[in-house]
């Protein structure tokens, strides 16, 4: 096999990005608009701000995580074309300190988001019974100090993996042992896969699961990863569009097909677990299990489901099936546009019904989970900016690089 024929500068040193003003000063004034929007929520609505912002939350954090996930995968497999893009990765996942932050509102809204808060003051009494027994894991206490460690473990994994991909940036150029730090790297995400899942898995038993406190699904938590999963393909295909616009990133279209066979497999992946999570409960019509479904077939969610599984399964399916449309960055930045939007209604989907399901629930929950939307994303984009100013936007110290750079897939 020949090798692989290079960019011309393919290896020419990458200079420091330096982030504009404008990019900084529009991600603090986007976040503090959302915040502000926030506190008025607060003090207009606060019930449907509760549930708003709790799904705005969830929707943008299962994006970075999935995109942790991502990064750790790429790095423990030692992928070479993703060394291309990492950075963007690495920088994304930076923003996971915002969401401790943005935490302390969800525990302010305990009392009006989850019933086991006050037991005593549900109605049925086969529910209280069920609730009561729950409690030594569902209270306030110990749920905050879940939501903790989860928080620190995510957090704490993002912080290693930026380290030692800096450490390389640093090691190359002073011909140091740039391998030991690919090496630890490599076993540091090898390793950090499993508490990354298992947190995952219980964040969305705790956060989501338990707004309905009688009922339960092993898939639950593999559901939420699925579609955090597939919308960080979609924000990392948006970025990366973004930097080769700007002359920041060289993706081939190789890169761009890579992405959009991601996006088609995880949408797959996506319908393959929605699907069979509903069917198992179907099948078994079990009085404990399908009351979920039930809230959101009537009223305004009925119609919402079945746009949800149009949004998020059929219109990316057949979209990103031909083999041209993966190699179509335009197309493929519309699509994970859509999926991004798909994903935010599917976080709607999955909180608010508890809310109320008159017909108008839907969009007065869609309204009130803009605005954590909005401060997440501009402050995490002020933040990103920040933390990568100073820095090459590719990974200069990998040895990969140049073999990332050249990529093509047929």
């Amino acid at each position: 096999m020949s090798p692989p024929i290079l960019p011309a500068d393919a290896l020419a040193p990458a200079p420091p990005y330096r982030p504009r003003r404008a990019l900084l000063s529009g991600g603090l004034i986007a976040g503090a608009v959302g915040t502000v929007a926030i506190v008025l929520g607060f003090l207009v609505d606060h019930r449907a701000t509760c549930f708003g912002y709790l799904a705005g939350y969830v929707s943008v954090l299962s994006t970075v995580l999935g995109a942790l996930i991502f990064l750790c995968i790429c790095n423990a497999i030692g992928s070479i074309w993703p060394v291309a893009i990492r950075r963007v990765l690495e920088t994304v996942v930076m923003s996971l300190p915002l969401f401790a932050i943005g935490f302390i509102p969800v525990l302010l809204c305990l009392r009006h988001l989850y019933p086991w808060v006050a037991p005593a003051e549900i109605a049925d009494p086969l529910v209280r019974a069920l609730v009561e027994k729950k409690l030594r894991w569902l209270n306030p206490g110990f749920f905050g100090a879940r939501a903790g460690f989860y928080l620190l473990v995510w957090i704490g994994a993002a912080l290693a993996l930026r380290l030692f991909s800096l450490r390389q940036d640093a090691a190359r150029p002073l011909a140091l042992d740039v391998d030991r730090d690919e090496a630890h790297g490599r076993t540091f995400s090898a390793l950090a896969l499993p508490p990354l899942a298992l947190t995952m898995t219980f964040a969305a038993f705790d956060w989501l699961m338990s707004l309905m406190p009688a009922w339960f699904s092993t898939m639950y938590g593999v559901y939420w990863f699925a579609g955090g999963f597939v919308s960080a393909f979609a924000l990392c295909t948006v970025l990366v569009f973004l930097g080769d616009g700007a002359a920041l990133l060289r993706p081939t279209r190789g890169h761009y097909y890579a992405l959009g066979r991601l996006l088609l497999a995880f949408t797959i992946f996506w319908g393959y677990i929605a699907f069979f999570e509903y069917f198992l409960i179907w099948i078994a019509d079990k009085p404990s299990e399908v009351p979920w479904y039930v809230v959101r077939s009537r009223g305004g969610w009925a119609p919402v489901s079945v746009l949800l599984a149009l949004a998020q399964f059929a219109v990316p399916f057949f979209v990103l099936m031909p083999y041209e449309a993966k190699q179509r960055p335009r197309l493929l930045v519309a699509m994970s546009l859509w999926i991004l939007a798909a994903h935010h209604l599917d976080s709607i989907w999955l909180v608010a019904p508890q809310l109320t399901d008159s017909a108008a629930a839907p969009v007065r929950a869609a309204l009130w989970s803009l605005a954590p939307l909005v401060a997440l994303v501009g402050f995490g984009v002020a933040l990103g900016a920040f933390l990568l100013r100073g820095h090459p936007i590719v990974p200069i110290g990998d040895v990969r690089l140049a073999r990332a750079l050249a990529y093509e897939a047929k």
